[in-house]
């Protein structure tokens, strides 16, 4: 079984937790219905779907030092 993610939610430990979890996908609700089905035909297909903004959090996670995120990265006072 593959999971897609299908929920309004957006902060980061929640999309890193269902990832970690097993989700191979992470959509944001408000998609175009068409953008849900090809989603689900991409997973069926070995894909990895993901809305352009879940997509751009995972990136900077990953481009981060020490998987921090950009924003850790500044002091209160930065």
């Amino acid at each position: 079984m593959q999971i897609l993610v299908y929920t309004i939610s957006e902060d980061r430990d929640t999309v890193f937790a269902a990832i970690r979890a097993g989700a191979m996908g992470y959509l944001l609700k408000g998609c175009p219905p068409r953008e849900l089905i090809e989603s689900l035909r991409e997973l069926y297909r070995g894909g990895a779907p993901m809305s352009p903004k879940i997509a751009r959090k995972v990136i900077g996670a990953l481009q981060a030092p020490d998987g921090k995120a950009e924003k850790e990265l500044l002091s209160q006072r930065e």
